[in-house]
């Protein structure tokens, strides 16, 4: 039921930009760690 739940939150523009904003983060420590 989670995706559903995201499905449901990326319908708005500001939650989808900081989402957006959390998972650049998320990636640069991922690469960081490489």
């Amino acid at each position: 039921m989670i995706w559903q739940w995201k499905l449901h939150i990326i319908h708005s523009g500001e939650i989808r930009m900081k989402l957006r904003k959390d998972a650049g983060k998320i990636d640069l420590i991922f690469y960081g760690r490489n």
